[in-house]
């Protein structure tokens, strides 16, 4: 592969060869796929068509960062045959987020995971799945995904290459063959376990899940799932989840300090990102009777599983107050009517109309404050 050329004369020029992606494919695997199909390395490629001044643009997660004009540019580049922005990861936004992907692109996105079988088959190229933190198995060879070389464990980087010459399906720091990569199986006791993944990636295509007769959009599930993976592991309640195979999975994650302040799953390795989505599918089995159990078992207020959630959506609000009802300060006050009745009650009982003894009636002797009334 060419590497190193200085030159001015590429620079915003139509790519002279233009592979179709695949339907899957991420913006970054395509592009390096064209830098090979010019002989070029990648970052050499990127300094000729796009000036080395923007050849940053093309660092720290690419896939969630590139540009309205930068997408533009590249599609004039490809003489608008392809729709760049589809193959980014921004083309979720509204679906994922509810925001552009490019404001929060830490949310749900992780490192970029690969399946060896799948780099295997025809054109090895990257999956825009691999992107998604709910993304741990490859659903059609049913092993877990990996993020790093299994041999000298360096993340991927796919727009490097080992000596200049092995391409992405290589790490780019020691020369491993990622597509012999040992892989890890998924156990037939948690294979149930991966249709919540399913459920996650068909939300992605309709933009909506389903739970019982409820139609949710997708990036208002997911704001729900941010908030219990913080209640789970964060302020570590397990009750109900703690008797379900997958919790055997987070037995080193319950040990780790999770900080709720960042996102959980950065914090995870693959499979205990497994165990976790997962577990919140579990909650809404059933629905909304494991939900209610969970909130249950674990003493969980209204405020407890709202209180981290930037808006909250009917849905869930409705669910939640259903099970743990949402505490109005004043919700309680105690009108004069019902005083002199009280008062009149107490009376017939033989009893003082005292704050003690309307305490016992209202429940809240801070009511009885304005009133003449003894101890």
């Amino acid at each position: 592969m060419i590497k190193g050329v200085c030159s001015t004369t590429l620079k915003n020029k139509p790519f002279l060869i233009i592979p179709h992606p695949f339907n899957d494919e991420l913006f970054s695997s395509w592009l390096t796929r064209v830098a090979y199909a010019h002989h070029f390395h990648p970052q050499t490629f990127i300094n000729l068509f796009f000036g080395i001044k923007n050849r940053g643009l093309f660092k720290n997660n690419v896939d969630a960062h590139l540009s309205d004009q930068m997408i533009r540019n590249i599609e004039n580049m490809v003489h608008n045959k392809i729709n760049i922005f589809k193959l980014t990861l921004r083309s979720f936004s509204g679906i994922l987020r509810e925001d552009d992907i490019i404001d929060s692109p830490s949310i749900f996105l992780c490192k970029l995971r690969f399946c060896p079988h799948c780099l295997k088959e025809n054109i090895p190229y990257f999956k825009y799945q691999w992107k998604l933190a709910f993304t741990t198995v490859c659903i059609k060879h049913r092993c877990f995904l990996q993020d790093v070389c299994p041999n000298c464990k360096t993340p991927l980087n796919i727009f490097k290459m080992y000596n200049n010459t092995l391409s992405f399906s290589y790490c780019s720091q020691c020369g491993f063959d990622l597509k012999k990569s040992p892989t890890k199986n998924i156990h037939s006791k948690f294979k149930t376990s991966m249709s919540a993944m399913d459920i996650f990636h068909q939300g992605l295509y309709q933009g909506y899940i389903q739970l019982g007769d409820s139609i949710i959009y997708l990036f208002c599930f997911m704001d729900v799932v941010t908030q219990l993976s913080k209640l789970i592991l964060s302020k570590r309640n397990f009750a109900f989840l703690h008797t379900h195979p997958l919790f055997l999975l987070l037995n080193s994650a319950i040990k780790k300090t999770i900080k709720s302040s960042q996102p959980i799953h950065i914090q995870l390795n693959i499979v205990e990102n497994f165990a976790l989505f997962g577990l919140i599918l579990y909650l809404f089995e059933n629905y909304p009777n494991n939900f209610a159990k969970f909130v249950s078992m674990n003493h969980l207020t209204h405020w407890d599983m709202i209180r981290d959630l930037r808006h909250i959506s009917f849905w869930y609000e409705t669910l939640v107050n259903s099970i743990s009802p949402k505490y109005v300060a004043f919700g309680n006050m105690v009108t004069n009517e019902e005083i002199k009745h009280a008062r009149h009650y107490l009376l017939s009982l033989g009893k003082l109309e005292n704050k003690a003894n309307l305490t016992q009636l209202f429940g809240n002797i801070n009511f009885f404050n304005k009133y003449q009334l003894h101890r």
